[in-house]
């Protein structure tokens, strides 16, 4: 039986989503980490050598993060460390901006930072569901929240701004961190943009932290407006046929297009869009019900789908097995 929860509905697919786009998936099995940093050195050390075009040795590499764990210290926002990764001047290259192959990208699910224990404790820790590394630095997280979780993305913002920021034993962490976001898949409650990001329930958000004085912002100021329809039924029983309909509309306009593209539709054509009801309108109930359930198994299907792309490549290279039921 397929289980649907916070992990398969949105940490499992961003995760995979991350990979399409080039990440490797980074596996906390056997990994090496800096233990004051969180830096994944082996990583570090075959990235820092490739675009400084230099063989560092183990001792090197480790004076090397051990500079930047005392930069990161600093109580400075993370300024010095900043100005290192964009400028080193007569410092190692951290990242190479002008050959971006030349790093190395990854993503880690739960990495720790801190010492072992839950957020709430004194010496606690905490483990974002998903970190990214650049050439083995942890450079920015992503939380994720699964759809109409009521309250998950207010306890983000309260989490990060009441709690994590606060501690000074994180300070570090986030003036190595440069971008922190949170998000629950899920469209905007509303369109203004001159909204407080901190008051809205839904959406998704990011951050470059500066302690307490830490703000959000919308992932859509640079998107361009666009025009659209929307159709709203007079009673929600009208919404399965109104669907079936408009679907059937757009079908005949794709048949009509030229290639893949279809050059415009008018206020008219959706105006016009024909409905045609049955005699006996009890009958749109259980067509309801039978689109719900077809919506609800492609979502299913989807889900299951960015399981199986995410399993599978762990299966391959040994990082995960079956057990045996005897």
């Amino acid at each position: 039986m397929a289980v649907f929860n916070e992990d398969t509905r949105v940490k499992i697919p961003a995760t995979v989503q991350f990979m399409r786009l080039g990440y490797e998936y980074q596996s906390l099995k056997n990994i090496e980490l800096h233990n004051e940093t969180r830096i994944v050195v082996d990583r570090f050390h075959s990235a820092i050598n490739r675009i400084n075009g230099k063989e560092y040795s183990r001792e090197e590499i480790i004076s090397v993060i051990e500079e930047i764990h005392y930069i990161i210290k600093n109580n400075d926002l993370g300024k010095a460390f900043y100005q290192w990764l964009i400028n080193p001047q007569d410092k190692v290259k951290l990242v190479d901006f002008e050959n971006i192959e030349n790093n190395d990208f990854a993503v880690v699910n739960e990495l720790t930072f801190g010492k072992e224990g839950s957020e709430d404790d004194k010496s606690g820790s905490f483990r974002p569901d998903i970190t990214v590394l650049i050439n083995g630095i942890p450079l920015a997280f992503l939380e994720v929240k699964k759809p109409n979780n009521e309250g998950g993305i207010q306890a983000e913002f309260n989490r990060m701004l009441n709690k994590r920021l606060e501690r000074p034993e994180y300070k570090k962490y986030f003036n190595m961190l440069q971008v922190v976001s949170f998000s629950n898949n899920m469209e905007y409650e509303t369109d203004d943009d001159s909204a407080i990001a901190e008051d809205i329930k839904a959406g998704s958000f990011y951050t470059t932290p500066n302690g307490q004085k830490t703000t959000f912002s919308f992932f859509r100021e640079e998107l361009p407006r666009t025009t659209g329809f929307v159709l709203i039924p007079r009673d929600e029983k009208y919404i399965g046929i109104l669907y079936r309909n408009a679907m059937n509309k757009i079908d005949a306009f794709k048949r009509g297009s030229n290639g893949s593209i279809v050059k415009f539709i008018t206020k008219g054509d959706v105006e016009n869009i024909p409905l045609l009801l049955p005699d006996n309108e009890e009958l749109l109930v259980p067509m309801n019900n039978i689109l719900k359930q077809i919506q609800h198994r492609k979502q299913e299907n989807q889900e299951l789908a960015s399981l199986r792309d995410f399993l599978l490549p762990l299966l391959m290279n040994g990082q995960v097995g079956f057990k045996e039921e005897v």
